[in-house]
């Protein structure tokens, strides 16, 4: 038992040693970057090992100490995916252009500037010449970026909370963890940057649409750090009425999610609250019924499809997604009107999915993409949606069997037997 101790206790001071090398390895980096790595040399064992006790740790987030708890597998997620989101932001400071990413700035950049801070008065024998390898400190300015990087990691986080809110089962949200009032003399929670995860399971009603009792799910906003169950006026949604001001409160059903899964795809799923929200924040127009309305949702500027929602008593439902070539809207309509195509004639040829689109030849072909142009849904071409193809998948080949189906390949064969008589 006790040489089990023994070969722990010897592992883990390796562990605390190569932790250790591996920060001064990248604050040295860090030095480099924003002034001069001559100022390292400057630091004696005793001062390397105050600047590590002290250094700034990464952003975190972690659970309450009371109420719903995330798992250890949730809390791993979303703290992999938030380093992921602050290595993958770059920034420039002051005019010198110097580049770093958010995730080193906010770790090693900000402990090296809390030393460099104070340097002159706790170190007074090396605090000039370490001052001077760093100019860029000391401009106003960079008190100001400081600021911007911790409203730029805040942004992340919130979009992190969107990206892993689910409408079925939970919000979340993440505040700071504030710091306790009476703290001991040597406390190190002020050197953490640790956010709480907060949960707030989703509201449930059952509810009579077409005859049958349905469960909606009420949707709820992370808005200025509190939860918020998302109402909507009809004077916002731009319609008619006496109760113009009366706030309708926003429901959605597990069908549309169904929907966007087989219309746009798995990834559509993982970022649906992102996209379902922006949506609805979106100017609707009439879906062509009594209390019906499309909210458009879009990828930039570029029209993926429609959500479809219908007015019933004191609620807005969202019902399904509809893509933007379906029948239900104004782009389907047109694609009918222009190609006389059905729902199940859209469906059989596939165009009825974004898929088709990003993995088949029908943008290669002239007739066909004018086509789709001239009904409005051009833009699904302009996508570039290149990482949601598999590496070394083929091509769908799919143009020629639409155009014939649409009658255009013999419009095309007989140009070319024109050509041919003319030769």
């Amino acid at each position: 038992m006790k040489r089990k101790k023994k070969k722990k206790g010897i592992q883990n001071k390796h562990e605390l040693r190569h932790r250790q090398n591996e920060f001064f390895k990248k604050l040295k980096h860090t030095m480099a970057i924003l002034g001069d790595d001559s100022a390292f040399d400057l630091l004696d064992k005793k001062r390397r090992l105050m600047i590590y006790c002290t250094r700034i740790r990464p952003f975190k987030v972690i659970n309450p100490a009371e109420g719903k708890r995330a798992s250890k597998a949730a809390l791993q997620m979303l703290n992999d995916n938030l380093t992921q989101l602050l290595q993958h932001t770059w920034v420039e400071l002051n005019s010198q252009q110097i580049r770093i990413n958010l995730y080193d700035f906010s770790i090693y950049a900000e402990t090296l500037f809390l030393f460099w801070d104070n340097v002159v008065n706790e170190e007074p024998d090396i605090g000039e010449r370490f001052h001077a390898c760093f100019p860029i400190f000391e401009k106003d300015e960079f008190n100001e970026q400081r600021l911007k990087m911790l409203c730029m990691v805040e942004r992340r986080l919130e979009l992190l909370s969107w990206l892993f809110s689910d409408f079925t089962s939970s919000t979340i949200r993440f505040a700071k963890e504030k710091l306790k009032e009476n703290r001991p003399p040597f406390d190190l929670s002020p050197f953490f940057n640790n956010y709480i995860v907060e949960q707030k399971k989703t509201e449930t009603e059952l509810l009579e649409i077409d005859g049958h009792r349905r469960t909606i799910f009420r949707v709820c906003l992370n808005a200025k750090q509190a939860f918020i169950p998302f109402t909507l006026t009809p004077e916002q949604l731009g319609l008619q009425g006496m109760m113009q001001k009366l706030p309708l409160k926003v429901f959605i059903q597990k069908h549309v999610i169904v929907r966007m899964e087989e219309r746009l795809g798995k990834t559509f799923v993982h970022l649906s609250y992102l996209y379902i929200i922006t949506s609805l924040l979106q100017a609707p127009l009439p879906a062509g019924k009594p209390n019906s309305l499309l909210f458009p949702m879009n990828e930039g500027n570029i029209r993926l499809g429609y959500l479809q929602a219908d007015i019933i008593g004191d609620k807005l439902v969202v019902r399904t997604f509809l893509f933007v070539t379906n029948n239900g809207t104004p782009e389907g309509k047109k694609l009918q009107k222009l190609a006389g195509l059905a729902k199940l004639d859209k469906a059989y040829l596939g165009i009825d999915r974004l898929n088709t689109f990003i993995t088949s030849d029908i943008k290669d072909h002239q007739q066909l993409r004018a086509l789709f142009n001239q009904a409005g849904c051009g833009g699904l071409f302009q996508l570039n949606y290149s990482w949601m193809i598999k590496a070394n998948k083929k091509q769908g080949a799919c143009a020629d069997r639409l155009a014939c189906y649409l009658g255009l390949q013999q419009a095309t064969g007989r140009q070319t037997a024109n050509k041919h008589e003319a030769v």
